[in-house]
């Protein structure tokens, strides 16, 4: 009898067991079919809470704008108020930054802008979505006038580099591209322009040195696949006398390696013949009150110990003939010479000595 009851009492804790294992199976179920539910519920609750979050960022952000917009306004005021030009103009350098400005057109294949999204507009991208223009370019944070002034510095100290793309001289000078109340060319007081001269059209030159250039010698038939006259040239310069008297203007002869001519025999023929070719244009520049100056670039390929990448000649401003040019050439060549010299003694030292 004692053993029957010991197994009704087992049986009866097992029954037990298996009926608590069953409700808390039960209460699982029930909670894994409510999951969904509450799911749905918290992604309502959190798509409401996320609207109002960027309803309440949008107010804030227009809050800190209006407080940016007044903050900005009053202390420019101050500024235009307590400093004369001058100053100001100091203060607007560290805002336009440009030193050198490329202005380029649709009209090379490997660009993807055009001349009204050229790369100087990069002085002008958007801060954010709600300002059309960094905050230094709008007059609802600086004022018209100082807007007006930093537009004016901006063209004033920049160098607009055209390349040899001349075509866009003539609607750069007149193209009020961001509004600012003025042409360019009222401003601007530096220019630089480019004559390509590839290698192809080298051996051309080359095989004239002791004959006349011809009127139909290429230019810069490599980089737009045309052959460019003098004439045509000496036309394309004629766009320099469009801007303003006092103007800086540099002509970048850029000479392209040539392997039967070093960086220097390159510099020298260009000196010798292409200098003369266009001196005329630079005197007529030059008494029309211009500054003008030439510069012989020429890159350098040579391998091997140590060679500069490219070579410049950058003449004196508005030299008074080509010989006066070419005696200036000549001791830049002689000096450059030195220098490599000294730079070929020091490798050997280092060399010499197990210096890396």
């Amino acid at each position: 009898m004692a053993t029957l009851a010991g197994l009704d009492t087992e049986n009866s804790q097992l029954l037990a067991k298996c009926i608590e294992a069953l409700k808390e199976e039960y209460s699982i179920k029930l909670q894994l079919e409510a999951l969904p539910i509450k799911i749905n519920k918290l992604r309502r609750r959190g798509r409401i809470l996320d609207t109002k979050r960027r309803d309440n960022q949008t107010e804030t952000s227009d809050l800190f704008l209006a407080y940016a917009k007044k903050g900005c306004l009053e202390f420019c005021r101050k500024v235009h108020q307590t400093f004369p030009r001058e100053i100001r103009d100091v203060i607007y350098s560290y805002i336009t930054g440009c030193q050198y400005v490329a202005i380029r057109s649709e009209l090379k294949a490997w660009n993807h802008y055009n001349y009204f999204s050229s790369s100087h507009e990069a002085q002008l991208q958007h801060a954010s979505e709600s300002v059309d223009e960094d905050h230094w370019w709008n007059k609802d944070f600086v004022g018209a006038e100082m807007r007006r002034e930093i537009g004016e510095n901006y063209y004033r100290i920049s160098c607009f580099e055209f390349g040899d793309e001349f075509e866009n001289i003539p609607r750069f000078r007149v193209t009020d591209q961001w509004k600012l109340g003025f042409l360019p060319v009222d401003f601007v007081q530096k220019v630089e322009v480019s004559v390509t001269c590839d290698g192809s059209s080298f051996k051309r030159m080359d095989e004239a040195r002791e004959q006349e250039l011809p009127t139909d010698w290429g230019w810069d038939g490599y980089e737009r696949g045309i052959i460019l006259s003098t004439t045509t040239l000496m036309a394309h310069l004629e766009l320099l006398f469009g801007f303003r008297p006092g103007t800086a203007i540099s002509i970048k002869l850029k000479l392209d390696p040539y392997q039967e001519m070093s960086a220097f025999e390159r510099q020298e023929f260009a000196c010798e013949n292409l200098v003369p070719l266009i001196f005329p244009t630079l005197q007529r520049l030059k008494n029309n009150g211009f500054k003008v100056r030439f510069i012989l670039h020429a890159s350098n390929s040579i391998p091997g110990t140590y060679h500069p990448n490219e070579r410049n000649f950058t003449s004196a401003w508005c030299p008074r003939s080509v010989d006066e040019l070419a005696n200036d050439f000549f001791e830049y060549v002689e000096e450059q010479k030195k220098q490599d010299q000294r730079i070929a003694l020091w490798e050997q030292e280092d060399e010499l000595f197990g210096y890396e």
